[in-house]
């Protein structure tokens, strides 16, 4: 259950990662220290390894990839994980850098055109330290991207600032 004190969020953005797949009963109470608002829903979280099926998931290692699930599509890189995708038309993808490496993501292969996907997943696969990814960052481009992208457990470096908009990552 999700009902802990470390669970209570402020501000206008809240989010909870549910770690098993199945229905579970969310309780959202907004308040803005006058007036509170109480409503109760279930999500439905889906077991990746099933919406991402087959080669919906990609495992990027220079080395290894013991511990990548299952019928994932093993390339070397994000470049060739996308080169895949482009020739496959596929619009929901997974993508899963292995721990203990570093991977560059220069050149632009973090960059996903809006409109091309309707559901991107990075993550990592493996046991070690959280994947390292330099060079670049990960990215939509253009308007009109409806989808959902999830990002956790990477360790992204790079020097882009977001206030000018410049450096790695950038454009």
């Amino acid at each position: 259950p999700w009902a802990t004190a470390s669970d209570i969020a402020y501000g206008p953005f809240a989010a909870h990662v549910f770690e098993t797949p199945g229905t579970h009963v969310v309780v959202l109470e907004a308040t803005d220290g006058t007036e509170t608002a109480i409503e109760t829903i279930e999500i439905e979280v889906l077991d990746p390894d099933t919406f991402f099926g087959g080669p919906q998931t990609i495992a990027i290692s220079s080395g290894s990839f013991d511990g990548a699930p299952a019928g994932a599509m093993q390339v070397a890189s994000l470049s060739a994980a996308r080169s895949f995708l482009s020739s496959t038309g596929m619009r929901n993808a997974r993508f899963l850098f292995a721990r203990g490496q570093s991977h560059d993501i220069s050149g632009g292969a973090g960059s996903f055109a809006a409109g091309a996907f309707d559901n991107l997943q990075f993550g990592a696969f493996g046991a070690g330290a959280d994947p390292v990814l330099t060079g670049g960052g990960l990215r939509t481009e253009g308007d009109g991207f409806s989808g959902a992208v999830a990002v956790t457990g990477l360790d992204l470096q790079g020097g882009y600032d977001p206030a000018t908009g410049s450096g790695a990552g950038a454009g």
